[in-house]
C-alpha cells in the first residue's frame, strides 16, 4: 500500500519514502511492491525471451549470447544452527509466480564464505 500523504496507517508518524531508504542504505533504487513486476520485466528478468533482457553482441561475425539477468534470492541451510534461510517471496504475473529467472544457490554460497574468511581487522 502506498503511503501518499507519507503517513502511516497505523500512528500519526510518517512513514519514509522510498528516497528516505535510498540514503539510509545507499541503494540506487527503490520500489513499491507493486511496481516490482514493472521493473523486473523491465529488467529482463522474466524468463520469456520477449519479456526483455540483454541483446546478444556479435563480434567479428561471431554471436556470443548474454546472460540472462537473474534475481538472487538467499536461500540455504545454516551449518552452525541448521536453520534454514528461507528465499524471499517474488509477485506473481496474472497468477503465475513462476515467470522470473531466479538463482537460489549464489547468493547464500557467497555469504557463507564471507562469514568465513575474515580481514586482519575483523579477527
Amino acid at each position: 500500500m502506498k503511503m501518499a500523504q507519507g503517513l502511516s496507517p497505523h500512528c500519526n508518524h510518517r512513514y519514509p519514502s522510498p528516497e528516505d531508504f535510498k540514503l539510509k542504505y545507499g541503494v540506487e533504487e527503490v520500489l513499491y511492491h507493486d511496481e516490482l513486476t514493472r521493473w523486473l520485466k523491465a529488467q529482463g528478468v522474466a524468463k520469456h525471451a520477449d519479456e526483455g533482457g540483454d541483446a546478444d553482441t556479435v563480434t567479428n561475425s561471431t554471436v556470443i549470447p548474454q546472460p540472462k539477468p537473474k534475481v538472487h534470492l538467499l536461500w540455504g541451510q545454516n551449518s552452525d544452527s541448521g536453520n534454514w534461510a528461507m528465499p524471499a517471496s517474488l509477485p506473481s504475473d496474472n497468477g503465475n509466480s513462476n515467470i522470473w529467472n531466479v538463482d537460489h544457490d549464489l547468493l547464500f554460497r557467497c555469504l557463507a564464505e564471507a562469514r568465513v574468511v575474515k580481514s586482519d581487522a575483523e579477527v
